[in-house]
């Protein structure tokens, strides 16, 4: 039997998704978010599943208002920008993960940021989102932008005679200026030029496709086009005549200029308008959100456009052509007065996954296998869609391999994709199911009876608790599950929040967005542990056992303005050290037993020395009790002795050949040892291994990307083997031999045919947690939405009997099982039906750590998304029919 003891008492508060940016090769997306922080996500070829590669701390206090990546001819992806509202552009140092420069606007609160066209045909410097052939034929016509072909290359060269060498970037400022910055490789931000000023802010700024004008919008309600070399205004639009506001009480939140010159802006109305780029008259408007727009965006052809607001919604409008339109008319006899022919900009459809506000939308090319239908069914299959997602990819793919995605971010701390040029026939794909989750620690070997240490790592502190887990001999039983009648009644489509933030106990708002009826439940969620089985309560009493609640030790607070960007626990939870962007910092826990007194036993914290010289560290571990190991500037490891607190020895690590510039080595992301303390195992961000004896401190074994993947976790079996398991984002699982420098016999025979439901894993492996028996070879992988039980040592089902029906049915129904056959699973000792190897078992809540804690026993850190969500703004309220 295998005993899973569930644990809610993490404060986690993910915080939401403000801003958004494609970078350069359009391979990567920036999401900054509104502490501060910076995430960039990746998707590796042969693998729809999107990867965060990396996480920038923000600071205390800080914020993000817009992201932008210019060209560097030293990194394909290009150098990060950000901005906010403090009025400051700092630039992103992606291998310290830090602040490289900060400059000022001069101007106030930047809104946002604005590139100048790369490529003035394709929109990108290296075709990476360009049209193809059929695209071009079919494009909208460019001709009525100028006169003549002569003009156009004359009056672009004698642009670009005040900025020669330089990319420009166009600032809207809180003063209502728009600025011109121009940045180069190896220089910053450089001010050139202001615009006259205009009452109010700018909000929104865009470039023309051939760089030769500036379009901004502001805070009073008007959008301006501007000439980029002689700084003079050319013609003004007053956005709420035409729309549904009323002029100066409007805000232009979004600017978009398409190829073809057309002007798209979306306002505080909650309109979205198509001007026309020379006389700056209205061509049409939609009003199909309910509240402000804040994001647009185009699909790679600009045939399609995209609108995001404050109701939650992502609309599509597309690009219908003269001629279409013209034989629609005749075909339905309709032509006659009143009827306009012409090419028109028509409402397609709209997406509601977002429960809050929409933020950010960006459109990025992916690189995508061309055989990846033949590996493995696409992990958005799942979701009962029309079309198999990478047939229909091929199809409207921009390029061999590239498949054009929209992403969108918002308040609700999600980021969903879509396929922009098949916007309607696929379900959105959640790819972050739990954002920002809490860093975990166990501290297995303490000296505490029936308990553990755990420690939690926040924005600004690190808490550290005692966790019981009390031993038991009760088993559960598949009978005595609660009938899922009585459990919780399924959500109803469109209901949400009433508009005073509360409700009737009869309803209470689900995490999409929706309520629920009847009474919610709370009988199955205890102060400590409960023996849980795929999250149903069991009610007899073979089942459920309450444990006692958990025990706040101490708590650890950065008096710092950075956020903590990593922390560790040693085995035996004395030690604890943390890390900033300034220094790393070691602690001492220590338990005081009162003498003479049968009193509660007291912790205190004490701080130990470290040497001064010690920059900050990206990760850290402790190995044994007696050895930190610290990552630091990106390409080294220090290993620090705790008694002496000296340095003993520093790390080199060896760069992958393909990378030739220094500014573009990736830093290091895990790190992990042995039990026996004889290796070390680092991993960076590209997917480059490399393994170390801390026996001899020597390099042992160099190993480039697997299958060109990203590594998502690396764990060191028990034992003195030497076994290191790698899982990468594409859910391939890999085991090493570190003594022979080979792959296992395991990994040999089974990575290339592991089971279709491990490699379409709900959420993605994240990490491996293996039993802390060296003579077990159970190990479960996790991932944010469910477990996955493997045994070693049985061979590997082959997707003919991998899972039973009832299972594949389970995490197909948000989680919840719909038989008992999970609950034999555990029972059996964590396996069901014929195959016995390789369960999945998904989970409601989202969850953020799982771990071994005894041979039989699993510690599962979850939150129930309802609860990490409460501190965020409460959505647009929206009226529901018959409440």
């Amino acid at each position: 039997m295998l005993e899973l003891h569930k644990y809610k008492h993490v404060d986690w508060k993910p915080s939401p998704v403000v801003a958004l940016a494609t970078s350069v090769d359009g391979t990567a997306i920036a999401a900054g978010r509104g502490n501060g922080s910076i995430e960039i996500w990746v998707v590796s070829p042969g693998s729809v599943g999107w990867h965060c590669e990396l996480t920038i701390p923000g600071k205390k206090d800080a914020s993000v208002s817009c992201l932008l990546w210019c060209p560097s001819r030293f990194s394909k992806r290009g150098r990060l920008f950000s901005s906010g509202l403090d009025g400051l552009i700092a630039e992103w140092d992606l291998q310290m993960l830090q602040i490289k420069e900060v400059l000022n606007s001069y101007g106030g609160s930047v809104w946002q940021m604005a590139l100048e066209p790369l490529d003035k045909i394709s929109g990108h410097e290296d075709g990476a989102c360009a049209m193809d052939s059929s695209d071009q034929d079919s494009a909208i016509s460019t001709d009525d932008i100028s006169d003549s072909e002569d003009y156009k290359k004359l009056s672009m060269s004698s642009d670009h005679e005040d900025f020669q060498g330089g990319s420009r970037v166009a600032v809207g400022c809180d003063d209502g200026c728009v600025r011109l910055f121009t940045v180069n490789d190896g220089e910053s931000f450089l001010y050139r030029k202001s615009f006259p000023r205009v009452q109010g802010r700018i909000l929104a700024v865009s470039w023309s496709s051939d760089g030769r004008r500036v379009i901004s919008g502001g805070s009073d309600g008007c959008i301006r086009c501007w000439d980029a070399r002689h700084m003079r205004e050319l013609y003004r639009i007053t956005v709420g005549l035409g729309g549904a506001g009323n002029g100066s009480s409007l805000c232009i939140w979004s600017i978009l200029v398409l190829r073809d010159g057309t002007i798209v802006s979306g306002d505080s109305s909650g309109s979205t308008q198509f001007w026309d780029g020379i006389q700056g008259t209205l061509l049409q408007a939609h009003t199909g959100h309910k509240a402000d727009v804040l994001a647009l965006a185009a699909s790679p052809n600009h045939h399609s456009v995209f609108a995001a607001g404050a109701d939650g919604q992502v609309v599509q409008y597309q690009f219908v052509p003269e001629s279409k339109v013209l034989a629609d008319s005749v075909r339905t006899n309709n032509i006659g007065i009143g009827v306009a022919l012409g090419s028109r900009w028509v409402f397609v459809g709209s997406k509601r996954n977002h429960t809050h506000d929409v933020n950010a939308l960006v459109v990025a090319c992916p690189p995508v296998s061309e055989d990846l239908d033949k590996k493995s069914k696409p992990r958005s299959e799942r979701k009962k869609l029309k079309k198999p997602w990478s047939e229909q990819g091929q199809k409207v793919s921009a390029g061999a391999g590239v498949i054009p995605m929209l992403v969108s971010g918002g308040n609700d701390a999600k980021l969903f994709t879509y396929p922009a040029n098949a916007f309607l026939a696929f379900h959105a794909h959640d790819i972050c199911f739990a954002p920002q989750r809490t860093p975990i620690s166990l501290a297995l070997r303490v000296n505490l009876q029936h308990g553990l240490i755990m420690m939690a790592q926040h924005e600004h502190q690190v808490e550290i608790w005692k966790v019981t887990i009390n031993a038991s001999n009760k088993q559960v039983s598949s009978t005595s599950l609660v009938n899922p009648s009585t459990v919780e009644s399924p959500t109803l489509p469109g209901k949400r929040k009433m508009p005073d933030g509360s409700g009737p106990d009869s309803k209470r708002r689900m995490a999409n967005g929706h309520l629920t009826k009847g009474k919610s439940r709370t009988e199955g969620s205890c102060n400590g542990q409960e023996i849980m089985c795929n999250d149903l309560t069991v009610t007899s009493s073979k089942g459920r056992v309450k444990g006692s609640p958990p025990e706040l030790l101490a708590r650890i607070k950065c008096k710092a303005a950075e956020n903590i960007i990593c922390s560790a626990i040693s085995d035996t939870g004395n030690y604890i050290a943390i890390s900033d962007q300034s220094r790393p910092r070691l602690y001492e826990l220590e338990q005081q037993c009162p003498t003479g007194t049968s009193g509660p036993n007291a912790w205190c914290i004490k701080k130990r020395a470290l040497p001064p010289d010690i920059p900050s560290a990206h990760c850290m571990i402790f190995c044994g009790s007696s050895l930190l190991l610290l990552a630091v500037q990106g390409i080294a490891v220090w290993v620090v002795d705790i008694e002496s607190t000296a340095v003993i020895h520093k790390f080199a690590l060896g760069r992958d050949p393909a990378e030739n510039h220094d500014s573009d080595v990736p830093p290091l992301t895990s790190m992990c040892a042995s039990s026996d303390q004889k290796w070390l195992a680092i991993v960076n961000s590209r997917g480059f291994l490399s393994v170390f004896n801390l026996e001899a401190f020597r390099l042992h074994w160099n190993v480039p990307p697997l299958d060109g993947n990203y590594v998502t976790s690396i764990c060191f079996q028990p034992g003195d083997d030497g076994i290191l398991s790698v899982t990468m984002n594409s859910n391939v699982l890999y085991m090493l031999d570190v003594n022979t420098k080979k792959f296992c016999e395991w990994s040999k025979k089974n990575s290339h045919r592991l089971p279709r439901s491990f490699l379409e894993f709900p959420g993605g492996v994240q990490r491996l947690s293996f039993c802390p028996s060296a003579k077990s070879k159970n190990a479960v992988a996790y991932s944010s939405k469910a477990i996955c039980l493997i045994d070693f040592e049985k061979p590997v089902p082959q997707d003919h009997c991998s899972t039973s029906n009832d299972v594949e049915k389970s995490h197909l129904s948000n989680g919840v099982a719909q038989s008992g056959k999970v609950a034999m699973a555990l029972e059996n000792g964590g396996h069901a039906g014929s195959s016995k190897n390789f369960i999945i078992v998904p989970f409601k809540n989202p969850v953020l750590f799982v771990g071994y804690v005894m041979d039989k026993s699993l510690l599962v850190v979850e939150k129930p998304w309802l609860e990490a969500v409460e501190h965020l703004p409460p959505p647009v309220y929206r009226h529901l029919y018959g409440t």
